[in-house]
């Protein structure tokens, strides 16, 4: 199973730029960070890691100033990109590889925290989970679909993110399992059967 977010559209381009090719185009490694005694010492402070965390966060607001529509704060900043031609085709390369080892390829995609937390927001343009979830569709490949679950935990007045990022709090962690469990009950049962997912 896959679990996407907005920022890996991101992260692709990103490590495309740095990363070592093979003479048919696959990649074959990516650069780490240098790692001196002042990246050694900040992964090791709590303070280093937060002003890393404020650097991160302003550099993405430089670099999306002027956009039409402004990046609504919520003591998070959430990206919600289309889908590029190179995730495109990583994910097309994924499923291939995934379905010639003998597996399946499952998608999700976190959840709009936004859309979660406001329910007045849940009619804007689609979210990145929508657009996974058209994804999924036209490349038949199934799709489960978190959305409606942590919508419904939500208006019950659950938490299912930590307050200042994306990450899950354990109910929310609690709640994936749950749609994980009912949307592939062979595959997290002992009895035999089909390993596949249906797709919610």
């Amino acid at each position: 199973m896959g679990l996407t977010h907005g920022n890996d559209v991101r992260n692709d381009e990103a490590m495309a730029r740095i990363a070592t090719y093979d003479q048919t185009g696959a990649v074959v490694s990516v650069p780490g960070p240098k790692q001196t005694w002042a990246t050694r010492l900040g992964r090791m402070s709590h303070l280093g890691r937060f002003l890393n965390m404020v650097r991160l966060r302003l550099l993405w607001v430089w670099e999306h100033r002027g956009e039409e529509r402004a990046a609504r704060v919520t003591a998070f900043i959430e990206e919600n990109p289309d889908l590029t031609d190179l995730t495109d085709r990583h994910l097309r390369q994924l499923a291939v590889e995934i379905r010639e080892s003998g597996a399946e390829l499952a998608l999700m995609a976190v959840p709009s925290k936004e859309r979660t937390v406001h329910p007045e927001l849940r009619e804007d343009e689609p979210s990145f989970a929508d657009k996974v979830q058209e994804w999924a569709n036209d490349n038949a490949i199934p799709y489960i679909d978190l959305t409606p679950a942590f919508y419904a935990a939500a208006d019950e007045k659950i938490r299912v993110f930590l307050g200042r990022d994306i990450h899950f709090t354990t109910d929310g962690h609690q709640l994936v399992a749950d749609v994980l469990t009912k949307a592939c009950p062979k595959l997290f049962s002992q009895g035999p059967g089909t390993k596949k997912c249906v797709a919610r």
